[in-house]
């Protein structure tokens, strides 16, 4: 019994040295709805199909493809649905790694409420709490679901935030030849132009030569690529010293 209690305790404690990867969403397409308030969502490509739930003008859907003037959409809690082409639109957007095919992304949830909110177990109220976030605080982004945000807690495991108390921010997209070794190498190279990037503001500039870069225009930090392996984050983080733009911070080059 001491030796199991033993064994049990060396893999929580390794369980806890472990870094958690906040890697695990990616660019892909989602489904909106744009006429009305909501539609049905419906269990195959059809009036004729029974109503599994509705879609929400709010709410944003993994899109999986269309059929006979339908899109298949992934609905809460996995499953499957479909909705009206007519009512619904598709856009660029940020959905899980099983879904999307786009480039990696490392982004993360923050808790824009007043107050705490509740962690759920699962995308809905009717879910057990089962942590607290507060506000300001971030976490690792899974994906949407349905008016909720996956998020990896601090433990490790998935929770569920209500998402018009959060925002999705992107701290990067990862480089495939900087991407973790989990992570799939057939990664297209394609970014969709409806996902917004941040421009970086310059100091100014003046005639001379630059010390910190030699006049190369790179970051020397990160050798323009935006990203550097952090030691205490033990994975690939923003670049502190050119925000992830890769460019050098004293000149315009």
């Amino acid at each position: 019994m001491k030796k199991r209690l033993l064994v049990l305790i060396v893999l929580l404690v390794l369980c806890w040295l472990v870094p958690m990867n906040s890697l695990a969403v990616r660019y892909g397409q989602v489904v909106r709805v744009v006429s009305g308030s909501s539609t049905k969502v419906r269990s195959g490509p059809g009036t004729n199909h029974s109503s599994i739930g509705n879609a929400y003008l709010e709410n944003i859907y993994p899109y999986l493809g269309t059929e006979n003037g339908w899109y298949h959409i992934r609905y809460v809690g996995n499953l499957d649905g479909y909705v009206d082409a007519s009512k619904c639109a598709v856009e660029p957007g940020l959905v899980q790694d099983s879904i999307g095919d786009g480039p990696f992304v490392d982004a993360v949830v923050r808790i824009t409420n007043r107050y705490s909110i509740n962690i759920r177990s699962g995308p809905a109220k009717a879910y057990d709490v089962v942590g607290t976030a507060y506000p300001d605080e971030t976490y690792p982004y899974l994906g949407p679901e349905d008016g909720w945000y996956c998020i990896r807690m601090n433990n490790g495991l998935e929770g569920y935030v209500a998402a018009n108390r959060t925002s999705v921010e992107i701290l990067s997209e990862i480089p495939a030849t900087q991407a973790p070794t989990a992570v799939p190498t057939a990664i297209p190279t394609a970014v969709p132009t409806a996902v917004p990037t941040m421009a970086p503001v310059y100091p100014p500039v003046d005639d001379g030569i630059c010390d910190m870069c030699g006049g190369n225009g790179l970051c020397r930090t990160c050798d323009g690529m935006g990203l550097v392996y952090g030691a205490v984050e033990q994975r690939y983080i923003v670049c502190p010293s050119c925000l992830g733009f890769g460019y050098c911070w004293i000149c315009r080059h």
